[in-house]
């Protein structure tokens, strides 16, 4: 029977978020020792077991474990998943919790099974929904085990809890976070606030999906995909502006500017000279709007959660150089140099250069 210390003194040490020095110190021995157990190299001494017990506050069981207490554990939780009988499956999960009282995927699925069985009294649950999230933010370094029990938390708080729990979630990736929040107000029948949700949730997947259009270095391949990341931006929130004037969403605005200068490039860099000036034209009108759009109030009511919402002042001027430099930079836009000498080229290049001199860094910052 395999035994498993080396991978659960490893697993308990960052749980506990401590060095191999720090236990090493605690047991008297040195860290290269703690490393060789660590990787199954060796074995403590037995009778540093019970010290390695106190240190990490679990049963010498679950130090020592072995394939078969594992096997069990997660086989007696599957066989929970499949009980049609919520209680049933609550009442096994809280077997195991009494077998295994350091395992936080035990107490993890406990909530789950709570939050699943009882969806139309989450009064009733909160209380022990919030003894085990709050006892795993206090314990737990684990940024996954704390994800997941933060996901219940947002599902089942009143409305004022939910940005407590909110900030366990990646601020990168929003759109897990909205997704998760269309899921709480769904299972409230707000549709509403669900629906608002979902559309910040595509619209945070675009963003994403429209970043860098060149996989391969060539002017063929930013045609492509330029005109692929257009047809998306396009398809999930149509004409910048909305018929009321105000503006969908800024950054999926700064998305559309860049996407037609790279695809005037890909045109450029194929010998497409009309479709480049013509893609060319649609930026320099693309660039200007979003520079209009600075400092708006008001944004399109079907997409107020994404966030952020409106762009900065330093946001504007760093969009509003880069296209200058499309027109002006010695390098970096070679693919442009086939359509410089076309008159048309020059008036778009007029068209923002007029722009920055009417209304410059100074003034927008004013503005605002």
């Amino acid at each position: 029977m395999k035994l498993y210390i080396g991978e659960n003194l490893k697993k308990l040490r960052m749980q506990k978020n401590v060095t191999q020095e720090m236990v090493a110190e605690y047991l008297g021995v040195t860290y290269q020792a703690v490393s060789r157990w660590e990787t199954g190299a060796a074995y403590p001494d037995i009778e540093l077991l019970p010290e390695l017990s106190r240190f990490f506050e679990v049963s010498m069981e679950e130090l020592m474990g072995t394939e078969s207490d594992k096997d069990r554990l997660r086989h007696a939780i599957e066989e929970s998943w499949m009980l049609d009988d919520r209680a049933e499956a609550l009442a096994r999960l809280r077997k195991l919790e009494r077998e295994y009282p350091n395992d936080w995927w035990v107490k993890l699925e406990i909530c789950e099974a709570l939050f699943y069985r009882d969806q139309e009294s989450y009064e009733e649950i909160l209380p022990e929904l919030r003894q085990y999230a709050f006892t795993a933010r206090e314990k737990m370094k684990d940024a996954w085990v704390l994800r997941f029990f933060a996901t219940i938390m947002i599902k089942a708080v009143p409305e004022e809890e939910v940005n407590e729990w909110l900030k366990y979630l990646p601020d990168r990736n929003w759109m897990t976070r909205n997704l998760i929040l269309r899921d709480r107000y769904r299972q409230r029948d707000d549709m509403e606030k669900a629906r608002q949700y979902q559309s910040s949730a595509i619209l945070d997947y675009t963003q994403e999906l429209t970043h860098l259009p060149n996989l391969d270095g060539t002017p063929e391949s930013n045609l492509h995909n330029s005109a692929c990341i257009l047809r998306l931006l396009d398809a999930v929130v149509g004409e910048p502006y909305s018929e009321n004037g105000t503006v969908h969403n800024s950054l999926l605005l700064e998305r559309r500017v860049m996407a037609q200068f790279w695809l005037a490039c890909g045109y450029a860099g194929t010998g497409q000279t009309e479709a480049g000036i013509a893609a060319l034209a649609k930026g320099v009108d693309a660039c200007l709007l979003y520079l209009d759009a600075l400092g708006a109030e008001t944004f399109d009511s079907d997409y107020p959660y994404l966030s952020p919402q409106k762009n900065t002042v330093e946001d504007t001027n760093a969009l509003f150089d880069w296209c200058l430099d499309a027109f002006d930079a010695p390098h970096g836009w070679e693919w442009l140099d086939s359509i410089r000498s076309d008159d048309r080229f020059a008036v778009l290049r007029q068209r923002l250069h007029e722009r920055k001199e009417f209304k410059g860094a100074a003034d927008l910052t004013a503005e605002n």
